[in-house]
């Protein structure tokens, strides 16, 4: 399942990077994970470099932020689609996790 992330605010935090706050409407949301093309600048995507949350977690399941590196908040705000949900890609099967 692709995680969706509906973007609630955008944020600097100096010598870290831009954090998109919001909540996990899908899925999951891990570190080095990547969205959906971002229009011309991220034909890539973005990619998850942090996750924040009240304590250390691994992948973010509710509300929380995510840290992307090398995007200004500003640019952020104007990539981010009118609904502001950011749809990331399905994560290679080699990464996908088995549950019982």
């Amino acid at each position: 399942m692709r995680a969706r992330f509906l973007v609630d605010d955008v944020f600097t935090i100096t010598g870290r990077g831009v954090v998109a706050a919001g909540e996990v409407l899908d899925g999951a949301i891990r570190v080095g994970d990547c969205t959906e093309p971002l229009d011309g600048r991220w034909p890539e995507g973005l990619r998850v470099h942090g996750l924040a949350g009240m304590r250390r977690i691994d992948k973010l399941e509710r509300g929380a932020g995510l840290l992307f590196k090398g995007v200004e908040a500003a640019e952020l705000k104007r990539l981010l689609p009118a609904d502001r949900v950011l749809v990331f890609r399905e994560p290679p099967v080699d990464q996908i996790e088995e549950r019982p």
